[in-house]
């Protein structure tokens, strides 16, 4: 099957990198690869509109200058090609977020991932903070909703961390499947799947929340959090830049939680609350 490359070029790569490619995941781009400029996002040619949509598109969505262009690429080995472009993560020396080909260090949680594109997979700075901050959290027996799971990487960590029972939802039908897929490479138990918005969570009494999406759904999202959670229970926020933080803090305290603490790693921010 040949696919469609189209490349992004930034006059600064972050933080427009890493929102565009987000962006156009939404669009059925299902690999993208990270240049010294910006990115490039393959998708397959019968799932391709034109040119012209996908940047009316990104030029809706991304407030900044940044050239564009397709070329059509016939049929390649997409294994090799992101095998080639993988490496391993590792966060604070206890985290090691790796593919199934990567000799393990045997950290304190080994996180094995069969990646799809490269958001969820720990590249990214709002998954390392969420990890940052649930290492320093007590999950033993705890009742968890991982919202925005992408490749479930944080599923996996929280059960990892001994909660009793996760339950990771995500829109998108490439991280549906995803995570399915890294469960099972990770020999998980108690994580639940499930595609779909926030609709579809039909429980609460939740003892932590993790949501790690852009701003506006986050916003939307709010009061549920408050109703799914319990009292004291924690709420991590993330997907969003540090300049967006006072926004999310006081619509956050609209609704019955109390703000903690801030992290922030190259103007990305995850930010911990409790319900009170």
């Amino acid at each position: 099957m040949n696919y469609i490359e189209i490349e992004l070029q930034f006059e600064e790569v972050q933080p427009w990198q890493e929102i565009s490619t987000a962006l156009l995941a939404q669009l059925d781009f299902e690999s993208f690869e990270n240049t010294d400029k910006g990115i490039k996002a393959y998708i397959q040619k019968d799932l391709y509109s034109d040119l012209n949509t996908v940047q009316t598109y990104l030029l809706e969505n991304i407030n900044v200058v940044f050239q564009i262009s397709e070329k059509e690429i016939k049929e390649r080995n997409w294994n090799a090609e992101w095998e080639s472009n993988f490496d391993p993560i590792y966060i604070d020396d206890k985290i090691e977020i790796i593919a199934p080909f990567h000799e393990a260090k045997n950290l304190e949680h080994t996180i094995i991932i069969n990646p799809q594109m490269s958001f969820g997979t720990g590249h990214h700075e709002t998954t390392r903070l969420i990890s940052k901050f649930l290492l320093h959290e007590d999950l033993n027996a705890a009742k968890v909703l991982d919202m925005g799971t992408g490749t479930g990487v944080l599923a996996v960590l929280a059960e990892q961390l001994n909660a009793e029972e996760i339950l990771a939802v995500d829109i998108e039908e490439w991280a549906f499947n995803n995570a399915k897929e890294n469960l099972y490479l990770n020999g998980c138990s108690r994580i639940r799947v499930l595609k779909g918005d926030i609709d579809v969570v039909c429980e609460g009494d939740f003892d932590s929340i993790i949501a790690n999406i852009n701003k506006n759904v986050l916003l939307n999202h709010l009061p549920t959090y408050s109703k799914l959670i319990k009292p004291g229970g924690t709420l991590f926020l993330s997907g969003f830049f540090h300049s967006d933080t006072n926004e999310l803090v006081t619509n956050a305290e609209n609704v019955g939680f109390k703000f903690v603490k801030e992290q922030t790693e190259n103007d990305w921010s995850a930010l911990r609350f409790e319900k009170q």
